[in-house]
């Protein structure tokens, strides 16, 4: 009766396709977990070289700290699982070799430590160099904003010159056959706004702010 409750819990907390390939007519609790163990052992060396080749080809890319450290820890316990364990301090080297550009300058904090630090101290400190960064980035776009909004009156043209004979002649009538000059009916040029300065905004404009 204990062997055929071993049997049960061995069936029922495997995977469908692992049962199908694991069961055969009357099992015992031993043939059933020697079938299982010779499965996950079975070429487990070829296996740890793919995993091993793939493990040292992580870099972090794109990948956020915590995304990068989670997978670097994924492929080393999946090592020592297939009996080719990762210590703790190769863990280190590789985690400081895929770093990005932008945490080059916190690797001879990490090197210059005496002892080591683990592979959990060294995610922790990666990790508050990334929120240090994150929070530099914040304070510089706040301080663009705030001097693109001051930089706005300055960026107007000056006015344009007002020539002062410009309306000269309004009101007389042109005289005809004296000289050789041949009157014209060309519109005078607009007059410049009072003060010679620049034409009212448009509506809706606030001519106190430039773009950022």
């Amino acid at each position: 009766m204990a062997d055929h409750a071993v049997v049960h819990w061995l069936n029922t907390t495997v995977s469908p396709e692992l049962l199908d390939a694991v069961m055969q007519h009357e099992d015992t609790a031993l043939t059933v977990w020697t079938a299982i163990d010779g499965l996950f052992h079975d070429n487990h060396l070829a296996r740890a070289v793919y995993v091993d080749a793939e493990y040292h080809a992580i870099v972090q890319g794109d990948m956020t700290i915590m995304q990068y450290c989670t997978k670097l820890k994924t492929y080393a316990d999946q090592l020592r699982d297939l009996g080719q364990p990762v210590t703790e301090t190769q863990q280190v080297f590789h985690l400081r070799r895929g770093l990005g550009r932008q945490y080059h300058g916190a690797i001879p904090h990490i090197t210059v430590r005496t002892p080591p630090p683990s592979f959990l101290q060294t995610r922790s400190f990666l990790l508050l160099e990334e929120h240090r960064a994150e929070q530099f980035a914040r304070q510089q776009g706040a301080h663009a904003l705030v001097a693109g909004r001051g930089a706005g009156p300055s960026n107007l043209a000056p006015p344009a010159p007002v020539d002062p004979s410009a309306g000269r002649g309004r009101g007389r009538p042109c005289r005809r056959g004296r000289g050789n000059g041949v009157p014209t009916n060309s519109p005078a040029p607009p007059l410049a706004p009072p003060g010679g300065g620049l034409p009212p905004p448009a509506p809706g404009t606030n001519s106190w702010t430039g773009l950022v």
